[in-house]
């Protein structure tokens, strides 16, 4: 899958994370770099999996050869889950890369034990990719990934990299897919004044949050929760039916995942963010949708609260390098709801009949990306994805009061169609 990231500017007059231009593949940072990044090794030379690939380009379309890309892990969503406006996180940089004299990357982690600190309870590590080029850059690309605790076949502890929603019983290091980041130039009046207006919204509950500026001892990078937009309803769950003599339930249960769009911009203004990429936030408790019958198309929602990061580096004068916003979902708020929806998707791959008294239930599958499955358009001008699917934790099961087939897209039904109609 080619993920194509003409995902905006960042800044000029400053390297994104401190960290200047490397001329080669495998090449050190000079000692102006941001000393964390420094220590770490190059991706070049590791042959460890890798966590995200791809191919940088200048604005005008041509590799972006020498560029640094930096993969930050934000803390773990026990840290975050519990966060109020005004509060600062840190994102620890965990990996670097250079692209190629074709603009091609691959980012390895040199061992997944430095992720065990940013994992909780869920496992869940939500990391974002940065890339530089002199005073070009992009805006993060955000993805998930969860961290398994499993054993080699001599019996040895390890830990794996898997997707979020992966099949528990047969866990599998996540394969990246290809990503496409466009460098862009200036974005950001390096000489702004400190303690700046507040980014506009035009949702009258939003709390945000808004404080002058100390000069800092040191050149160094703050994340700070500055908006809180309150719960928002995210789909987790879908069904569809075209016939009686069928009921249908979904069920949402504890620690199920929810992966979920991030939005980004420059300006944090109201219609100027736009798609980066997903992060995952875990349910803390059990949700049973009601059971429904006949002729019934129907979405399932629950709700994460919502908010805007504001990540700004400044210079020994207090001064403004870079800035940028991230939009968020901070942690499950819980609540439940089932609309009603017109569409019902083509599905031409049916079963044989379910006959009456069977009762079946779907519980693993590739999950769906729903491109507008999280609205947010009243607080930041953007709809943002949401993947749903079936897990272990996540299912949805199905009574045959008749004999009636259950009927799947793109080929023969075999349980795992990614969307199903009882006809």
């Amino acid at each position: 899958m080619l993920f194509r990231g003409s995902i905006a500017l960042l800044t000029a007059g400053g390297l994104l994370l401190g960290m200047n231009t490397a001329t080669a593949a495998g090449t050190e940072p000079n000692e102006a770099a941001d000393p964390e990044v420094s220590a770490l090794p190059d991706s070049s030379t590791l042959q460890t999996p890798v966590v995200s690939k791809g191919r940088v380009l200048r604005s005008d379309g041509t590799p972006a050869a020498g560029s640094n890309l930096v993969l930050l892990a934000w803390p773990s969503n026990d840290v975050t889950d519990k966060q109020v406006v005004g509060d600062t996180v840190k994102l620890q940089p965990i990996a670097r890369a250079t692209s190629d004299a074709n603009g091609q990357f691959e980012v390895r982690i040199a061992s997944n034990s430095s992720l065990e600190p940013l994992a909780g309870r869920d496992g869940i590590v939500n990391m974002e990719l940065t890339a530089e080029k002199g005073d070009d850059a992009v805006l993060p690309f955000s993805f998930p990934r969860k961290l398994n605790v499993t054993k080699t076949p001599d019996g040895e502890r390890e830990l794996v990299l898997s997707n979020v929603n992966s099949d528990e019983s047969e866990i599998a290091v996540a394969e990246p897919g290809d990503l496409e980041l466009t460098l862009q130039g200036a974005g950001v009046d390096k000489n702004a004044p400190v303690g700046e207006p507040a980014p506009e919204t035009d949702d009258a509950d939003a709390v945000i949050h808004q404080e002058p500026r100390t000069t800092p001892l040191q050149k160094e990078w703050t994340t700070k929760l500055v908006a809180d937009y309150g719960p928002k309803w995210d789909l987790v769950g879908q069904h569809w039916s075209t016939t009686t003599g069928v009921l249908t339930q979904f069920s949402f249960l504890d620690s199920s995942t929810s992966e979920i769009g991030v939005g980004a911009s420059v300006s944090g203004k109201y219609g100027s963010f736009k798609k980066s990429g997903t992060i995952a936030r875990s349910a803390d408790g059990d949700i049973t949708f009601p059971r429904v019958g006949a002729n019934a198309k129907q979405f399932h929602d629950t709700a994460y609260r919502f908010g805007r990061y504001e990540h700004t580096q400044w210079s020994i004068q207090g001064q403004i390098i870079q800035r940028y916003y991230t939009v968020r979902a901070l942690n499950w708020e819980g609540g439940a709801r089932t609309r009603n929806i017109k569409f019902t998707p083509d599905t031409p791959y049916c079963s044989q009949p379910w006959g009456a008294g069977t009762n079946w239930a779907k519980t693993r599958t590739k999950a769906i990306l729903w491109t507008n499955g999280y609205d947010v358009t009243n607080v930041v001008g953007l709809e943002l994805s949401t993947v749903s699917g079936y897990s272990i934790k996540t299912k949805i099961s199905y009574t045959f009061q008749l004999g009636r087939k259950l009927c799947g897209e793109k080929g023969p039904f075999d349980g795992n169609a990614l969307k199903l109609v009882s006809r």
